[in-house]
Formats: structure tokens, sequence, C-alpha cells
């Protein structure tokens, strides 16, 4: 085994050690982990477009989780994007609030992990002025669709926009899922990672399969040779060890224990 072969394995390795990652990231970047062991899953709340809700003054456009929402004006462009907007027509004014990714979520009683959750999403610093987004989701299993209403604007250091509302996606055990009021995401309980997943695999049939007939009948080659890269996938065991021992040799060799042989 070559060196540069030793090296390649290494690097696949890290990448899928990576999109691995990066798909848990996406899956648990909603959900809260009560103290039994269950889950409560408030993506499924999420809204294409996002919600609008108009309080003192101002409309307000968000989301729950990830899903984008739709700019209400052109003033309203900002790098990062934001997880919500405050906007006036009357005045052409936007401001950002909260920064998007992974919220903090909470019980929404700390005593009691079914009655809700508190969605936190940190502030986001513009012009010198940082706002949050807190969004108060209450248990509610009744409830076809996600609604909300604007509690208010606590000012300081930070400024603080609540927003209460009612969903069963605040429930223990809810995932997320259509609705008739068409409020939740068109992956609904698949997910975005289980859309990645899937998509994998089915790259990976598909090239065996596909690779499997151009071999066969354009090349024309029987028995073994009709499986694409035949000797990669045999030797894949061995692959693999070597990817695994290759930054053993070289936390070895850099320790002065041994140093990086390439294999014939």
């Amino acid at each position: 085994m070559k060196q540069h072969q030793r090296f390649l394995l290494a690097t696949l390795m890290c990448c899928l050690m990576s999109c691995l990652m990066i798909v848990s990231r996406i899956e648990a970047a909603c959900t809260y982990s009560t103290t039994n062991g269950k889950t409560i899953d408030v993506s499924g709340a999420d809204k294409q477009g996002g919600y609008t809700v108009t309080g003192q003054g101002w409309d307000y456009y968000f989301n729950v989780c990830e899903l984008p929402v739709t700019a209400p004006s052109g003033k309203c462009s900002f790098t990062p994007t934001p997880q919500a907007y405050q906007y006036s027509a009357s005045w052409n004014d936007c401001y950002p609030i909260g920064n998007k990714g992974s919220p903090k979520i909470v019980p929404l009683v700390p005593t009691d992990e079914t009655q809700g959750v508190k969605i936190t999403h940190e502030a986001y610093t513009y012009q010198s002025a940082r706002r949050e987004l807190v969004i108060k989701l209450k248990c509610d299993a009744t409830a076809t669709t996600t609604t909300f209403t604007f509690e208010g604007e606590a000012t300081g250091a930070i400024s603080t926009y609540t927003f209460s509302g009612s969903s069963k996606y605040a429930c223990v055990g809810a995932g997320p899922g259509p609705t008739p009021g068409g409020d939740e995401p068109i992956l609904g309980q698949y997910g975005i990672g289980g859309l990645l997943l899937t998509l994998l695999l089915v790259g990976f049939i598909l090239y065996f399969i596909i690779g499997a007939l151009v071999l066969k009948f354009a090349m024309k080659k029987s028995g073994t040779e009709i499986i694409p890269q035949f000797g990669f996938w045999k030797d894949l065991p061995f692959l693999l060890l070597d990817g695994i021992m290759l930054p053993v040799d070289l936390i070895k060799g850099c320790m002065g224990k041994n140093k990086y042989q390439e294999m014939a």
C-alpha cells in the first residue's frame, strides 16, 4: 500500500465523519431531551416562509427553527441572515433579531417538562444594539396549526422580543409532520438529515447497479469484473485499517517513537 493511498483513506474517513456530524447537528438543532430520555422536537412548528405577527406598531417575521424566513423588504438585507425581522412599512425601517443556528431550548415550566418549551435565539448585534428572540411554545396536543402572539419587548443591554404560542410540537414525543393547515416543513417527519442519508444510500446503490450494467454490456466483462472497482472493495477492510493507523503512525513519528514508513 503506497503512502498516498493511506492519506486518501484517512481523508475519506474524515469526510464521512464530518458528514455524519453535520447530519447529527441538523437533526438535533431544535430538539430538547427530557430527564427521562424522551424528546421534544419543535422543528415541526416551522412554517414555509415564516410567521408574521404584529405588535406595538411593528411587524415581526420569524420562524421557530431552521426554515428560512421571507424578508418583507429589500431593506431587510443583513449578513449573516437573522432568525427574525422587525419591520415597519410606514417607516421603511427594518432590524434583525436573533442569530440563526442552534437555539437554546429549555422547559417552559422548569418543574414540568410536559408543559412546553422556551426557545431562545441568541442576540444579533446590529448598529451596536443586541436583539434576542424568545419563543414560548406551550404544549397543545390537539392543535392542528401553530399560532403566535407578541408578548412584548424588554429593553436593556440586550433587547428581548418575546412571542408565545401553542403547538403539538412542544409536546413530549411529538415529531415534525404535515398538518391540514400547511404550516409544517415539506420534509415532514423525514427531516433534512434523513434526506441526506437517503440520498447517499441511493447514490451508493445506483453506483453499483449502473456500474455493473456498463461493465457487463458495454465493456463485455464477466464474473467479479462486473463489480465496479472490485479490487478496491475487496481491499477495503485493509484500507480502513491503514487509514486508522495512519494518524497513529504520524503521532508516533512526531513523538520520536517511530518513523512513518511507506508500505510497498
